[in-house]
């Protein structure tokens, strides 16, 4: 063997688990890999391809973000997705991203707020699978924009993990009856509060819709719960409690 064919094994082992990682999350918040859903080691790698040390790498990483759950000789439970989850997100992004609208409605520049207004037009189709997927990446796209327009690198940051965990509640929940209208009515009031440079109004909309958003989800997820057998309950969940839409509206 060689002196430098360790280092570039590992290397190797790196990149390939980094590619895995990034692979197993996009399923994960994409819903392909499902909230309860049972995976194991020999399992991904049969089906993805790679080695076992990349692909420990890859899910020691899932499972510090809390992706997924250890389950001893079963393998890594997808972790439920659950009110207290929504909570939390909903939450922070209503603190970060109103302190973002507030930046951004004070020093957007007019390229900026021209890609804004564009996604908040966007049209799409209700009931269309597709339609929603491009809704949720562009939904994305559109709150990224105005953090990025905050100036605020480290806003940016926190932000964009926020959204990433959005994504996996949206999937999972709003997908199956999603108000499109409505979510686009919100983008444009934000849009339009901008377009004002009005920073107190910028807040109060991208607020309300996140709480808004916020008893969407809340609706969705009681209603997945009272429908029996639809998703078998995990090994150790979490606690159980129906959170009142009214708590979105908190400031």
């Amino acid at each position: 063997m060689s002196a430098g064919s360790g280092p570039r094994a590992t290397s190797a082992d790196g990149a390939l688990g980094d590619s895995l990682y990034q692979r197993l999350k996009g399923d994960i918040l994409s819903g392909q890999l499902k909230p309860g859903q049972i995976v194991s080691e020999r399992g991904l790698v049969e089906r993805l391809g790679g080695s076992r040390t990349p692909m420990r790498y890859a899910l020691a990483r899932l499972q510090e973000q809390g992706l997924i759950t250890g389950e001893g000789r079963r393998g890594y439970s997808v972790t439920p997705v659950g009110l207290q989850d929504v909570a939390e997100v909903v939450l922070l992004r209503r603190v970060l991203e109103g302190t973002a609208a507030e930046l951004a409605a004070r020093r957007i520049t007019e390229d900026e707020l021209a890609a804004i207004e564009g996604l908040a037009q966007l049209v799409f189709t209700p009931d269309d699978a597709d339609g929603f997927a491009r809704f949720v990446r562009i939904n994305r796209d559109f709150h990224l924009a105005i953090a990025k327009a905050s100036g605020n690198a480290r806003l940016v940051r926190a932000i964009a993990g926020l959204l990433d965990d959005m994504r996996r509640v949206i999937t999972v929940t709003v997908s199956r009856s999603y108000d499109v209208k409505t979510m686009q009515r919100e983008h444009q009031a934000i849009a339009a509060a901008l377009r004002r440079r009005d920073p107190a109004a910028a807040k109060r909309a991208i607020t309300a819709a996140l709480g808004a958003g916020g008893q969407r989800i809340v609706r969705a997820l009681n209603l997945r719960d009272s429908a029996p057998g639809r998703h078998p309950r995990p090994k150790r969940p979490r606690r159980k409690e129906r959170v009142n839409a009214a708590k979105y509206d908190q400031a």
